[in-house]
């Protein structure tokens, strides 16, 4: 199996988006071209040039998801960890249409739940707890899992696959099955997208899966938060994606055609770039390509760009994807690319610098070789110009180089071979043992990842022709006892944070009880505080209330204004009842405190015997002020008045005289009547004919009005809905021969409906709105108290004076207090204001009388009888 290699270092972090794109039809798609740089032209290097691609798309639809957990053995620890959080930050990030299905992936990919689901769901729940449950073992088959939740979608919408891993252990995948996956995916039309987790991520095959499905990569370094990054990968994860159909490439430099690498066009997205190398000349070059199955045929320009010599790199990139056909280019987005300069650069130098190391060993021609390849991938690497300038000038540097030369002797030759072999023997022994040292040094903290790299040298030293035959056997030894020990100290490593892991378990589960029961008593305590608050006003305000009782304060009778408190009801019913809840009787179901217990059973009681005894306070209170009130009315009454000037009352003829005159003014209306008004009145006094409503809407008995009595009718249907009725509220009555006025009333009665007459229209509305039309009318009644002889002074009909002023229980002389006055009921006083023949000795009796009944009475206020 040929392993794939990365093109790019594992510092590639941040640099990516966290989002996956399923595929999601537009209706109008369009493509245009991004941006373009170019690499000049060098030798047998044809002109290399990146473009970027973006295609637009409609509003992403309801997708399917595949979440792939890695659960290999390099998933355990705070990488486990990372990814629970990472999950659950996808699935609080999801739409409410999204539907979502867990997979652990590993050797083999176990699916954790049956079908798809929405995010909050109890499967997904279930899913989440089996994966907890699962020991991390084994490597990570990363095309199996690939092709498994291919074949898991069972709807034809957008569909999107997210791995979170660390992707395939260091000896990659295989090209032939990498190629099968991609074609399955392209096919299906589903999107792969990755989150890189774990202690040495091969992000590399995992951005090759995202650029050539339309996915998206991200990486999580160890500052940042995974749970953020799942949400801002879930976001993300529905965005539409355009899949290309048949494309054509054309250009007419003179040079010859252009060749894609890729040879076909990745999905093309609107968030970020789709990057491909074209390899020749761009004069009048351009793109056709179809955007989707059905899509509409585009044409895009592709413009020259001027070679610059800092984009050199790009040579480096294509010479290493002409082999797969670019399947393996690790070109996510344009910011790819600059990373891609960066690390090549970086390569450079590091060539640059072992070609230092050749010439100091005296090995020039390897020393030219090293500093040709680091020109190569970075002309203006000054240290590698200089290298190879100084070397080629060395004699017998010129044997090493590629091209054949005259050889200047054979043993001479033989001898210079053998020592060169001899040198690199020596450098790669040297490196060995330092990375023999680094993973030593790995064994405590990391013993998975310093077996990886003991694994990997042993690859190395056993296909090395360097090194001597026993330095290799010494070297394969010592790193065979370092693998063996690696597994023992992974075993370890894997005990402890097992047991690590259950007791933060432990800890969590512990800190979760102790929270619970801190903010059960927080609330409870607060529930208290707001119980004695509730209770203190009723104290406070409760026993002080107005009292019942009327009184006349300047000449108004008054009664205490201000409604009885309720906060001993609020006490019983708010707080105490719901601390009742939060801590029941049954002292098994509850961990509350036992006071909370006692208070949720006495509270409610004591708040509504408090409540009552406020109540049998006031009412006390207003028994003796009536008692007192009473005797006072008494002591009034016995108050005696001469009767002078006598009372003359009019003859009968002049009263029936009075009555005649009074006619015409039974009522005068101050607004001024309109002939419409008069003449809604008249009909309001005629009968119906015959009235036969069974079930119909008000708006009949509109039309009904109108035609039968031809006035105006509306509804004030502003109210009606205020009231929750409408012109289609059903009536029913039947009648005849009824006024309309008592018809009409009868019949809004049934809705809670009146009328009015306002505006020249009579006006069906609501009874608080009729209450609210007030209409003021005038009744002279000078002609009544007028008094008969006005030059006496006296108004021999104004005896009594109401409920206040001069005449009332208060002042109690002169009119004998009052109570009634003109309007009658006057009492006692008022009666004897009348006849004028209230003696002292019936006044006596009356009081005798009283005295007797209050006999009763006085052992309730704490007074003697008769006191």
């Amino acid at each position: 199996m040929r392993a794939v290699r990365s093109l790019l270092p594992a510092f590639l972090i941040g640099c990516l988006a966290a989002a996956s794109c399923p595929h999601a039809h537009a209706d109008a798609p369009t493509a245009r071209v991004t941006f373009t740089e170019a690499a000049p032209a060098t030798g047998d290097q044809p002109l290399v040039t990146a473009v970027g691609l973006r295609a637009e798309a409609g509003p992403a639809a309801p997708a399917e998801v595949v979440i792939l957990i890695d659960t290999s053995a390099t998933q355990n620890g705070i990488y486990r960890q990372r990814s629970f959080d990472a999950v659950a930050g996808i699935l609080k990030a999801a739409r409410p249409d999204d539907r979502f299905t867990l997979t652990a992936v590993d050797v083999t990919s176990v699916p954790l739940c049956d079908g798809f689901h929405k995010a909050g769901a109890e499967a997904l729940r279930d899913a989440v707890r089996k994966l907890d449950a699962r020991t991390p073992l084994g490597a990570t088959d990363i095309v199996t899992a690939i092709e498994d939740a291919v074949a898991r979608f069972d709807a034809d919408g957008p569909r999107a696959i997210i791995y979170i891993g660390n992707g395939p252990g260091l000896g990659g995948v295989d090209p032939g099955e990498f190629a099968r996956a991609v074609d399955t995916l392209r096919a299906q039309h589903v999107a792969v997208s990755g989150l890189g987790i774990g202690p040495q991520v091969n992000w590399q095959c995992l951005a090759a899966v995202a650029s050539t499905s339309g996915g998206v990569l991200s990486l999580l370094d160890n500052a940042a938060n995974a749970k953020d990054a799942g949400a801002a990968l879930g976001e993300k994860a529905v965005q539409p994606v355009v899949w290309p159909g048949d494309m054509a490439l054309e250009s007419r430099a003179p040079e010859g055609g252009l060749r894609m690498l890729p040879t076909r066009l990745p999905p093309l997205r609107a968030d970020r770039d789709s990057i491909v190398l074209l390899e020749g000349g761009l004069r009048d070059a351009k793109i056709e390509l179809s955007l989707g199955e059905s899509g509409p045929r585009v044409t895009l320009p592709i413009p020259s760009a001027v070679p610059k010599p800092e984009n050199s790199y790009l040579h480096e990139l294509a010479r290493n994807a002409r082999d797969s056909d670019g399947l393996f280019l690790p070109l996510v987005d344009r910011e790819s690319l600059l990373v891609a300069e960066r690390i090549v650069r970086g390569e450079a130098a590091s060539l640059a610098a072992l070609a230092v190391q050749a010439r100091a060993a005296g090995s020039h021609g390897s020393a030219a070789r090293l500093a040709e390849a680091s020109l190569r991938r970075d002309p203006d690497n000054q240290d590698a110009a200089l290298i190879q300038g100084a070397s080629l000038r060395q004699p017998g540097a010129a044997a090493d180089l590629p091209e054949p030369l005259p050889a200047a002797g054979g043993d001479e030759e033989l001898l210079e071979i053998d020592r060169q072999r001899r040198i690199r023997g020596q450098l790669e022994e040297r490196d060995a043992a330092v990375r023999i040292r680094a993973a030593r040094e790995l064994l405590t903290n990391d013993p998975d990842k310093a077996r990886e790299d003991l694994k990997s040298l042993q690859q190395e030293l056993r296909g090395s022709d360097d090194l001597d035959p026993s330095a290799r056997a010494r070297l394969l030894a010592d790193v065979e006892m370092r693998v063996r020990e690696a597994i023992v100290r992974a075993r370890e490593k894997t005990e402890r944070d097992l047991a690590a892991e259950r007791q933060a378990a432990i800890g969590r589960q512990q800190r979760q009880l102790v929270d619970d029961l801190t903010r059960g008593e927080d609330k409870i305590k607060q529930l208290s505080e707001k119980y004695n608050a509730l209770v203190e006003e009723g104290v406070k305000y409760g026993y002080a209330q107005a009292e019942n009782y009327p009184a006349v304060i300047n000449g108004e009778s008054t009664i205490g204004s201000d409604p009885p408190t309720t906060a001993f009801v609020e006490a019983g019913r708010g707080p105490a009842e719901e601390i009742a809840h939060m801590a029941p009787r049954l002292y098994g179901a509850s961990v509350a405190p036992m006071t909370a217990r006692e208070i949720g059973v006495t509270g409610p009681l004591v708040a509504t015997m408090l409540d009552y005894d406020s109540q049998n306070y006031r009412a006390r209170r207003d028994q003796q002020r009536g008692f007192m009130d009473v005797f006072h009315l008494a002591d009034v009454a016995a108050i005696p008045f001469p009767d002078e000037p006598p009372i003359i009352y009019p003859s009968p003829d002049r009263w029936i005289k009075v009555t005649e005159l009074r006619k015409k003014y039974r009522s005068v209306d101050l607004a001024k009547q309109g002939d419409t008004e008069k003449k809604i009145y008249e009909a309001l006094d005629r009968p119906v004919t015959r009235w036969e409503f069974n079930e119909s809407p008000l708006r009949d008995v509109q039309r009904a009005i109108a035609d039968e009595f031809g006035i105006p009718v509306n509804i004030d249907t502003r109210a009606l809905e205020d009231a929750g009725l409408d012109l289609d509220t059903p009536v029913t009555q039947n009648t005849s021969n009824v006024r309309l006025r008592s018809a009409l009333r009868r019949l809004l009665d049934t809705v809670e409906l009146a009328y009015i007459v306002d505006e020249d229209v009579l006006l069906i509305t609501t009874k608080e709105k009729a209450d609210a039309n007030l209409v003021v009318k005038v009744y002279p009644v000078a002609d009544l108290v007028l008094p008969v002889d006005p030059g006496s002074g006296l108004n021999p009909f104004q005896s009594g004076g109401g409920l206040g002023g001069q005449n009332s229980i208060n002042s109690g002389q002169n009119q004998g207090g009052g109570q009634g006055g003109a309007a009658g009921g006057g009492g006692m006083g008022a009666a004897t204001s009348a006849t004028r023949y209230a003696t002292s000795s019936n006044t006596r009796s009356n009081h005798e009388i009283l005295l007797k009944r209050s006999a009763m009475i006085a052992p309730t206020i704490g007074l003697p009888p008769n006191s």
